[in-house]
């Protein structure tokens, strides 16, 4: 029977350019032994005695190498099976906006990125409680960007 564990994070960055709000994707490495070559958003591990602001803050910077403006949680929690350990994974979810003009430095466990609108964003992401989350992202910040 899988277990429900909760050490993950789910952190969404974005940008906003012309009023739009463009998220950030990050493509792992050909070589990483979970989930190669797939577009994701930032995720990580919560470290034992973690708060989950503060691995999802720790992971943008080790992921990006990018402090950001401004952190949301949101109210909702990504939920999903993952097979390799077969456990149900419940994860918060994270927004944080990022400066406009800079650009990411990936760490080895990536090999590209792209800043995207969610259209284009939820076409990249196989996994649905990555694309639930970035329209949460989107939904949670359609109230407080003024009017695209």
């Amino acid at each position: 029977m899988p277990g429900i564990v909760s050490n993950l994070v789910q952190v969404h960055p974005f940008r906003v350019r012309g009023g739009e709000i463009e998220h950030l994707l990050l493509k792992r490495a050909s070589d990483e032994p979970i989930c190669p070559d797939i577009w994701q958003v930032v995720t990580g591990g919560i470290e034992t005695g973690e708060r989950s602001i503060d691995a999802a803050r720790r992971e943008l910077l080790e992921e990006t190498g990018i402090v950001a403006e401004s952190w949301i949680a949101l109210p909702v929690v990504a939920s999903f099976y993952f097979e390799p350990t077969d456990e149900i994974m419940m994860s918060p979810i994270f927004a944080c906006r990022l400066p406009d003009a800079m650009e990411p430095r990936l760490s080895e466990e990536h090999g590209e990125y792209r800043w995207l609108p969610l259209r284009d964003a939820c076409a990249l992401l196989p996994y649905p409680s990555h694309r639930e989350g970035a329209r949460a992202v989107e939904e949670h910040l359609s109230g407080l960007l003024p009017h695209r």
